[in-house]
């Protein structure tokens, strides 16, 4: 069947529909030049949880006095308990406006020391209320094998490292302990031994530090240069005075290159 067409078919106008007559069926792409008229800015900021644990970092950046022996890591150590080898950390939400479920709480360890290279031990997950009602802070109980600490020579050094995916401060996430103490005679001149180890990438000078003054601290080196891996032992020497009632406690504190690398804490008792 053949179809026929005539010139009249080509030449007539579509008709549209009263007030379409202006409208084109391929408008050209239009980019405006402020992005931002499309974005949606809210008035206030979003309600965001501050999950986080007692910093040194937080505190040295603050130019606060720091220590330790953490208020919110505790382990047999510290709390003279014996048979209990479990670390309790505290953790809490900071924010007034918004609670922080779902937390996640790390907990590593490493040998007794500043620097020395760390090993997971567990994670844990915690809601928190928001700050100034109940549950905004929430200790954590984990389980410390007594093993490790046979291996590592009994005293252990302690991180805690506090996450959450919509934290609006990072700075008080990680914390630390490195605790220990030891019996000293009145009148005598004790000394505590420790190491420090080098785990970064390349030498690197520490210059080390006692932030207290009670009991003539000394130091018997305040820098030291490490080659990637080395360890050093250094001496903290005190002059226990013959009628001293109460112990001591000692911060020592490593800074590389102006910034904080680690610190540990130790008591003398008398």
């Amino acid at each position: 069947m053949a179809i026929r067409f005539n010139a009249a078919t080509f030449k007539t106008k579509p008709t549209l529909p009263a007030g379409l007559g202006k409208l084109r069926f391929c408008p050209h792409l239009v980019v405006k030049e402020n992005r931002s008229d499309c974005c949606y800015q809210p008035e206030k900021p979003p309600k965001r949880p501050d999950p986080g644990i007692y910093s040194q970092q937080e505190r040295y950046t603050a130019g606060n006095l720091i220590t330790w022996d953490s208020p919110d890591i505790t382990t047999n150590l510290s709390s003279g308990q014996t048979l209990d080898d479990n670390v309790i950390v505290t953790v809490r939400n900071y924010s007034t406006d918004s609670s922080a479920l779902g937390t996640q709480v790390m907990l590593e360890y490493s040998q007794f020391g500043i620097g020395f290279p760390k090993s997971e031990l567990a994670i844990q997950n915690v809601n928190l209320n928001m700050q100034g009602r109940s549950g905004d802070e929430q200790s954590l109980d984990f389980f410390l094998p007594v093993s490790i600490r046979k291996k590592l020579g009994g005293n252990i050094s302690v991180f805690v490292m506090v996450s959450h995916p919509h934290d609006r401060y990072t700075g008080n996430n990680i914390g630390e302990q490195s605790w220990s103490a030891s019996s000293v005679q009145k009148g005598q001149s004790e000394r505590f031994t420790f190491q420090i180890h080098n785990s970064l990438s390349v030498v690197t000078q520490f210059d080390l530090l006692v932030l207290e003054s009670d009991w003539n601290p000394v130091l018997d080196t305040n820098q030291t240069v490490l080659i990637p891996g080395q360890a050093q032992n250094i001496n903290l020497t005190v002059q226990v005075p013959a009628d001293a009632v109460q112990s001591k406690s000692f911060n020592v504190v490593a800074l590389a290159g102006g910034s904080l690398y680690g610190g540990i804490y130790h008591r003398f008792d008398v």
